[in-house]
């Protein structure tokens, strides 16, 4: 399995770690590694994402980030394509 990035979700992903290095360097790098490391485990248990309200029904999986993030997923093939990162407050 290997993933596969949308474009979208880099570009959110990037606009958080920007924001956060905004107060933190660091903070930024940390906050992205955990991220990472996180999408990696995903190849190794694919099935560790609940199953989105919204998407379910298309294999739409969702980890939670932090408390205030979810990370959208779908497994296609041999692939994880990751689809958004989203903040909670937004999908109400």
């Amino acid at each position: 399995m290997r993933i596969v990035w949308s474009a979208k979700a880099v570009q959110e992903i990037g606009d958080h770690v920007a924001y956060i290095a905004q107060d933190s360097e660091r903070a930024s790098k940390a906050w992205a590694d955990d991220l990472f490391r996180r999408v990696e485990a995903i190849l190794e248990f694919p099935e560790i994402g609940r199953i989105s309200a919204k998407g379910g029904a298309h294999g739409i999986r969702e980890i939670i980030i932090d408390s205030d993030f979810l990370l959208t997923y779908r497994i296609h093939k041999r692939n994880v394509m990751i689809l958004a990162f989203i903040q909670a407050k937004r999908r109400r």
